[in-house]
């Protein structure tokens, strides 16, 4: 049987290791073995009747090199374009960041595989392997037709699949601050709108958007399952405004990351420069937008038993545009729009009048918004943890002085992200954005 192969596209392709084997009964160990569950369209249709699949891992979005082997899955069956196929690449995770390319062809013929497109990005499959093995997770649930597996405040259900997706949020890592926007008062006001579905029990997505110099997307914030909290419905200030104002606080269940970067870009990013979605639709007279900081559930730091090594300072000045911090990893160049640096005390730990050992505190860095490739790696860094996946890195602080060359340097070791506070945005202002991160370092070197 023949299929237009341009056509094929994965309405919601999803990495699966840690729902939908209920089932099967799972309740053994996880060993490298996971399943994955998408939904093929075929033709703008859910695809049916049987097909062959090609899974294949590789270490970036696009290229790259392969990991692990390739997985042939034949004779697949679809229903209502549901399709679900049981992967070993190996022990290949390791914590690392792996994407999936899946290649499909119409079942038992001889075709070449139509590559969809992008890859799937996978997470760290320990954090997978864990839920499975936790007695109230998933082994225990059996989803009837039209459910799948979700997390609420509290565990894994059943739920109806009303959006289609596959894949559940990952179990809570973080706690969302409380948002804030403001908007220019106006006769069908969206803010009076989102207040009236809260009170019918309708929660709201949103956006926002941080535009570069060429007004494109720059950096973005994606919040679900919002509900307002707070509403005044008139401010006016005739120093500061010229329109009446409406403002609304609200919290969120879960957000999420996203950045374009480009290497060797410095473009900056402005207050006034942003769009802010409701639903997915533009809010007219948004004026101001502060996104809620983002606090992540961090562990305390090992207690050393021997005191460390203390640092040898410069004996020059160090000017503030000569910090330059390379995180989540190290690359060649700084990063010098960090402009801030503070923390990463030493504690000392002491028990019936005698020390005990010795902890790092938290590390506060603050600068502005870049386009950098490596805040691109920081920002999917720190979505990786909100997504309940993140991983342990290493990253170097360095100090220079004012001819560039490099005066001290210091690196923390297996750091996790303690608190982000995102860019507010304001068509007042015309800054730079900021943006701040307290990190914890295991160790300080």
């Amino acid at each position: 049987m023949k299929r237009n192969r341009a056509a094929w596209c994965v309405a919601c392709a999803g990495f699966a290791f840690v729902m939908c084997i209920g089932a099967a009964g799972f309740a053994a160990p996880a060993g490298t073995m996971f399943t994955y569950q998408g939904r093929l369209h075929d033709g703008g249709s859910p695809a049916s009747g049987s097909h062959d699949f090609l899974f294949t891992l590789f270490d970036t979005a696009e290229a790259g090199v392969q990991v692990g082997t390739t997985v042939l899955a034949e004779d697949v069956e679809l229903v209502a374009g549901q399709f679900t196929a049981s992967l070993d690449f190996g022990d290949v995770f390791e914590g690392r960041q792996l994407w999936l390319q899946i290649g499909v062809r119409a079942g038992g013929s001889q075709d070449a595989f139509t590559t969809l497109s992008p890859r799937q990005r996978i997470g760290a499959t320990p954090y997978a392997q864990k839920a499975l093995n936790d007695s109230d997770t998933l082994a225990a649930l059996q989803c009837g037709p039209g459910q799948v597996p979700k997390w609420s405040s509290t565990g894994w259900t059943c739920a109806d699949d009303e959006t289609g997706l596959i894949i559940p949020p990952f179990p809570p890592a973080v706690a969302p601050g409380i948002w804030k926007v403001v908007v220019r008062a106006e006769a069908r006001s969206r803010l009076q709108s989102l207040m009236n579905e809260a009170a019918d029990g309708r929660r709201f997505d949103g956006s926002l958007i941080y535009l570069d110099g060429d007004m494109k997307e720059g950096r973005r914030i994606d919040f679900f399952d919002a509900i307002p909290i707070s509403y005044e419905a008139i401010h006016f200030d005739a120093m500061n405004a010229m329109h009446l104002r409406e403002t609304m606080e609200f919290k969120v269940d879960r957000v999420a990351l996203a950045t374009s970067a480009a290497s060797g870009s410095t473009k900056r990013l402005f207050s006034h420069q942003f769009v802010f979605k409701v639903n997915g639709e533009p809010v007219a007279g948004a004026l101001i937008v502060e996104p809620g900081a983002i606090a992540f559930h961090s562990a305390d730091a090992p207690l050393l038993k021997e005191l460390p090594a203390m640092p040898e300072f410069p004996v020059v000045s160090v000017l503030p545009v000569a910090i330059a911090v390379d995180l989540p990893w190290a690359l060649e160049q700084p990063d010098n729009y960090w402009k801030f640096v503070s923390g990463g005390a030493l504690e000392i730990v002491s028990k019936s009048q005698e020390i005990a050992g010795y902890r790092f505190g938290d590390v506060i860095l603050r600068g502005e918004c870049t386009q950098r490739l490596e805040r691109s790696g920081l920002v999917d860094w720190l979505n990786d943890w909100t997504r309940g996946g993140g991983r342990l890195t290493d990253g170097q602080l360095k100090f220079y002085d004012f001819r560039g060359l490099e005066l001290m340097s210091v690196l923390y070791v297996k750091v996790r992200p303690v608190l982000y506070r995102p860019p507010s945005v304001d068509t007042t202002e015309s800054a730079p954005l900021q943006e701040e991160l307290t990190f914890r370092a295991m160790a300080i070197e």
